[in-house]
């Protein structure tokens, strides 16, 4: 958290999609030939202006999306959730890309369910 936080209460940053109804986290794709560390740093900091540091992740969760068109065609994919550490900045929002960005101190009423198992342990 930011020196000026209101108290010592650790919370953590979540944010709101574009059309989202559900707080999650900061996230997005890697480039070029990024590790996946070095993806989630530059994402939380491009969405929210907040400089971090990575500690090990904690869940890994894959998933297979098939074509509409082409039921041969499949498409697997690789999240990685990292815990992390606030280094510096203030919340300044991706615009045209988040809907909001906010510090939690206990978990928001809507989150998505790839946070909720995690919600307990960061609370």
């Amino acid at each position: 958290m930011p020196d000026d936080a209101l108290d010592d209460h650790p919370r953590v940053l979540m944010i709101l999609g574009r059309g989202a109804d559900s707080w999650g986290l900061p996230g997005g794709g890697r480039e070029g030939g990024e590790t996946f560390e070095e993806t989630t740093v530059r994402v939380v900091e491009e969405e929210t202006n907040v400089r971090c540091s990575l500690a090990e992740p904690f869940l890994l969760r894959r998933a297979m999306v098939v074509s509409e068109e082409d039921r041969e065609e499949r498409i697997h994919l690789l999240y990685v959730f990292f815990d992390a550490e606030y280094r510096s900045g203030t919340i300044a929002i991706q615009g045209g890309e988040l809907n909001g960005a906010a510090w939690f101190a206990e978990p928001p009423k809507r989150m998505l369910p790839a946070n909720e198992r995690r919600a307990d342990d960061w609370f």
